[in-house]
């Protein structure tokens, strides 16, 4: 089976040869595409208020002209062939788009939901070439690197895949720069939130920032250390705060930093925690002051009126991702944690990967992942290189030799400064966020992950029961409890729409 995804052109000028020589021969080739076809460049997230993001999505016509133009539609359930002796072609709309924004799905539905159409048409006609019509550029059309990565995998097996690209074309609201940095957030799969005019920048290297807020020296403190100091600074308040428990890794080490240096403290608990963890929630509640709160995490309505807050947003951007994650022929740990795939993939977890991944060279790595996700020629890719990225990075505070180091640092350097408003603006039910405090956005923590960078990479992240595991052993030497030190990172679900 051969399946090809076309890139419709914004207008006639962003048309190619390529595109015009392959619409010139429909022969042996059903085009099928669906009613969301357009969605692309116009996402984006917009906040009308804190507990309700809204995804939008801004339709552009010149899109849809160019389907008009050259198709003539039909619903696909008329599967009619036209009349033979005309020399319409039809493109035929799924009466079940793969983009719905009544029934959002996650990045894994998407997929194979697009996989099983394809099957589908290809059942109904095979003897034709399958062509998906798609808004913009197709290797885009998903808006994410482990869409495209999964579904090459899913249909490589059984079907050649082609993407055939138009010319780029900007939305009018993304400019040069913008669309730049937004190429580099999907290959790295930022979560951050950002506006089409303006983009917080606490470097200062990507977008002008007149204070960059970004921690550069370094630290001889141990995480111990820091975690019993910052602990202390929260001695002094004039009533207990409340620590926000999830039975996670992070949470777990602040409980045990306020337990270990005797600083009285309130934590909340749900049955959400108690599924997460229950030997620390029998431990917490059998000895600890707790507070009842509900599954949305909404401080306000759970009856929490004037309390400090502790979360543990951050710690997850002080510790280079687990090395598995730079594998493109397997899913990544989010991935696999997030549907609960550990027992289809414990042994390639558990399995030491070979140095051509750890240690394998940042352009190189980068140039190859860049070109397959947006489908550009080696000159574009390294003139992205060379002319964006390279210059940046160039002013980060160490030699990036390794993918590793690239891939982390610049996470880090916009997710942590986003991470330490992120339940404040998110999810705390409009509760002051002068009182929501993130125990891990401590200046000192930012300096321990400069100095020990590249040693957490060494030690813990080539399996997934070492990531994060000095927090483990932290909460471990407080609490005594063995399966501390065998916990994993986890993470909610997935967004189910697509970020641009």
């Amino acid at each position: 089976m051969s399946v090809t995804i076309l890139g419709m052109p914004v207008t006639s000028a962003h048309e190619t040869d390529e595109i015009t020589a392959f619409l010139s021969n429909t022969t042996n080739k059903i085009f099928i595409t669906d009613n969301n076809c357009s969605y692309d460049v116009g996402a984006s997230y917009s906040y009308q208020d804190a507990d309700n993001p809204v995804f939008l999505v801004e339709e552009h016509e010149e899109g849809y002209n160019f389907l008009k133009n050259n198709f003539t539609i039909h619903n696909y359930s008329q599967k009619g062939i036209g009349d033979d002796n005309t020399d319409t072609t039809y493109a035929y709309l799924m009466e079940d788009p793969i983009y719905s924004l009544d029934n959002p799905l996650t990045i894994n539905q998407r997929i194979k939901k697009l996989k099983s159409q394809l099957v589908s048409v290809q059942a109904d006609n095979p003897d034709k070439e399958v062509v998906y019509l798609i808004y913009n550029n197709p290797h885009k059309f998903c808006g994410n690197y482990l869409f495209t990565s999964k579904l090459k995998r899913l249909i490589g097996n059984e079907f050649s895949l082609t993407f055939i690209n138009p010319k780029k074309w900007l939305a009018p609201n993304i400019t040069e720069e913008l669309d730049q940095f937004l190429e580099l957030k999907h290959l790295f799969n930022l979560d951050m939130r950002y506006s089409q005019t303006f983009m917080f920048d606490p470097s200062g290297w990507f977008f002008s920032n007149p204070n960059p807020s970004i921690i550069l020296d370094n630290t001889d403190k141990t995480l111990t250390q820091i975690m019993d100091e910052t602990a202390l600074t929260y001695a002094e308040l004039d009533s207990p705060p409340v620590i926000m428990w999830s039975g996670g890794i992070d949470s777990n080490a602040i409980v045990a930093a306020f337990v270990k240096n005797n600083i009285p403290f309130k934590v909340t608990i749900n049955e959400k925690a108690r599924a997460d963890f229950p030997e620390l929630y029998d431990h917490i509640v059998a000895n600890y002051t707790t507070v009842t709160i509900r599954e949305d995490l909404n401080l306000i309505e759970s009856g929490i009126t004037d309390d400090v807050i502790v979360t543990g947003h951050c710690a997850d951007t002080l510790f280079p991702g687990l090395v598995h994650n730079a594998n493109l022929d397997y899913p990544n740990f989010d991935a696999i944690i997030s549907q609960d795939k550990f027992a289809e993939y414990e042994n390639y977890l558990n399995t030491p990967v070979d140095d051509s991944l750890k240690y394998n060279n940042a352009e190189s790595y980068f140039k190859d992942r860049y070109k397959f996700m947006y489908g550009y020629t080696d000159e574009q890719t390294q003139d992205y290189w060379d002319n964006y990225l390279k210059p940046k990075i160039d002013k980060f505070p160490f030699t990036v030799n390794h993918w590793y180091q690239l891939k982390h640092y610049i996470q880090y350097i916009f997710q942590y400064e986003n991470e330490k408003t992120s339940y404040a603006n998110a999810v705390s039910g409009g509760y002051d966020p002068n009182k929501i405090k993130v125990f891990f956005a401590a200046d000192d923590f930012a300096r321990w992950q400069n100095t020990n960078m590249d040693s957490n990479f060494e030690l813990y992240s080539q399996h997934y029961t070492q990531y994060k595991y000095p927090l483990k052993q932290y909460a471990y030497d407080v609490f005594g409890i063995d399966s501390i030190l065998t916990r994993y990172k986890q993470r909610a679900n997935f967004v189910n729409a697509v970020v641009k």
